[in-house]
């Protein structure tokens, strides 16, 4: 989204970029119209903007094409959004950006006149002026060794780094878990989970209600949390695990992610039963509305607690590495069934001390 944001504002000659500009004509991104029924495009758009923003710098302009308080060209914010020393002396009703450059050039005794002499010349120098090409926006940390796309994206993630200190980031990658299930509370955590609720707010889906009740909007905590529907399944589960059924009033929040729930093995079990059973409610709900299948919550618990209990408390490097002998073998094997439609299915895999796989 960051290059997409760079190819409009230095109108790079694509055929969305035109229709963007013609659709939503004077965008400006320091202060981005408020369109109505606006696209998930657009929107994306002015959010990235705001992340963007602040690092933009102009390497090229041309003097006519250039907002002199709108458009961040000589300091690193626009005039508009800092206080800024500015000679009262000077005519600033009819002030240009290009009453202070030359023909190819700025005009540093200009510049120093309206703003003063503490401004960050070693910026100002590297501005170069050109009237027959439009204005050329980069990266203000682009290196000559990556690319926009790159250097917007190692920025975002220092600053995510250094900013967001929720310990249920590294959480969700221990959770004793499929890996296709911690991939899916990480896309949770994050907040987008394809619900009705996330999709209408992008304006590319109807209003839809929960497809359990039928009676709120089937927004994420809702639809996995708050549901009456579903919250038979959590107070189930959290019986048999002897906890309080109502202590999952705070899961949409990730709070389970982070609390310790006692010793070591019972907490990554009430960790993996938790982040397993979420996603079977979540499959129950794509289930019911893609492929028609009729709803069977009552054996989600169950279905969770097999899961669960079929997978090792120790990674797989850990088993091999505490093989005594060295000439053992190994034989694992799962199976799981449904009753409704009597199908069933087997799998094993024998595996020697050396890690190869002999027969699966």
């Amino acid at each position: 989204m960051a290059k997409n944001i760079f190819d409009i504002l230095n109108s790079v000659n694509k055929l969305w970029v035109d229709i963007f500009k013609l659709k939503y004509h004077g965008w400006h991104v320091w202060n981005p119209a408020n369109v109505s029924q606006s696209s998930w495009f657009y929107k994306s758009i002015c959010n990235s903007a705001n992340f963007i923003k602040p690092n933009l710098r102009i390497l090229s302009c041309n003097p006519t094409s250039v907002d002199f308080l709108h458009d961040p060209c000589l300091l690193d914010l626009p005039f508009s959004k800092k206080p800024t020393f500015l000679n009262m002396s000077a005519d600033l009703e009819d002030l240009h950006f290009s009453d202070l450059c030359t023909t190819s050039a700025l005009c540093f005794a200009s510049v120093g006149n309206l703003l003063g002499h503490y401004l960050n010349w070693d910026l100002i120098g590297k501005i170069t002026i050109s009237r027959d090409s439009p204005n050329r926006w980069v990266w203000g940390s682009l290196t000559s060794k990556s690319s926009t796309a790159s250097a917007v994206y190692h920025d975002s993630n220092c600053l995510h780094n250094s900013s967001d200190t929720w310990l249920g980031w590294s959480e969700i990658w221990k959770l004793v878990v499929l890996p296709h299930t911690k991939s899916f509370i990480w896309k949770l955590a994050h907040g987008k989970l394809a619900t009705g609720a996330f999709l209408y707010s992008l304006n590319i889906g109807p209003f839809m209600l929960c497809p359990f009740c039928g009676l709120e909007e089937e927004s994420t905590a809702h639809l996995l949390w708050l549901c009456t529907k579903i919250f038979t399944c959590w107070a189930n589960l959290l019986l048999r695990l002897g906890l309080s059924p109502l202590s999952h009033a705070n899961f949409d929040s990730g709070a389970w992610l982070t609390t310790n729930y006692g010793s070591r093995f019972f907490n990554f079990r009430v960790k993996a039963l938790i982040a397993t059973l979420t996603w079977l409610i979540w499959k129950q709900r794509c289930n019911l509305i893609f492929r028609k299948i009729p709803t069977n919550l009552s054996s989600l618990v169950p279905q969770a607690w097999s899961l669960c209990t079929d997978i090792s408390l120790r990674s797989s490097r850990e088993v091999f590495t505490s093989l005594d002998s060295s000439h053992s073998v190994s034989i694992y094997s799962d199976a799981s069934w449904l009753p409704r439609v009597i199908s069933a299915g087997l799998g094993f895999v024998i595996i020697d001390s050396s890690n190869r796989i002999l027969l699966a």
